[in-house]
């Protein structure tokens, strides 16, 4: 999908609306949160989703074309690290 978005405005069409639900969702699921009191505050929800949307682009790369350092575990570890040190509030 990468190498072919740039030159097939159909892929590309597509990439980008994907890339639009899963921001969507996770600006949502951040403010939801920010919300209950379960996230900090003070975290841009949109600017957190473009970033564990990268990080998980990212990754998901290395999982997926079996880079031997990248692991399904390993990929969910980073990523909960990355979530906790961002949005758990400090006790």
């Amino acid at each position: 999908m990468w190498a072919r978005a740039p030159r097939n405005p159909t892929v590309d069409a597509h990439r980008r609306s994907l890339e639009e639900h899963w921001i969507t969702a996770y600006t949502g699921i951040v403010e939801q949160g920010q919300a209950a009191g379960e996230f900090r505050r003070g975290v841009h929800g949109h600017d957190f989703a473009i970033r564990l949307a990268a990080m998980i682009d990212g990754l998901g790369k290395s999982l997926v074309l079996g880079d031997p350092w990248m692991t399904r575990a390993r990929m969910l570890q980073i990523c909960a690290g990355m979530i906790a040190a961002e949005l758990v509030p400090a006790t």
